[in-house]
């Protein structure tokens, strides 16, 4: 009996090459956009399954930035994330 060749493939998420970041509507005519500076992760493709390739991400929420003094404060307290607690956000599939 053989075992097929893999045809698995990993990659790191380089952040000098990608972009944690959001857009979101305020005041229904303005985007308010923020990026996460400080992130890592993972992303596997299985090419002859694709139902087995999986993506891992951290992301440090203290690491936000939005270009508004004010709006990344706020984004950093309780009402959104929190970060006099835990600041790591992993994501998983």
């Amino acid at each position: 009996m053989t075992e097929a060749a893999t045809t698995a493939t990993t990659w790191m998420i380089v952040p000098a090459h990608s972009v944690v970041e959001f857009a979101v509507t305020h005041m229904m005519f303005t985007t308010a956009k923020g990026r996460f500076q400080d992130f890592s992760g993972t992303i596997g493709f299985d090419e002859q399954n694709v139902e087995n390739s999986s993506v891992e991400v951290t992301i440090r929420t203290d690491s936000i930035n939005t270009n508004t003094d004010a709006r990344g404060a706020h984004l950093r307290t309780t009402d959104f994330f929190d970060v006099s607690g835990e600041t790591r956000w992993t994501f998983e599939k």
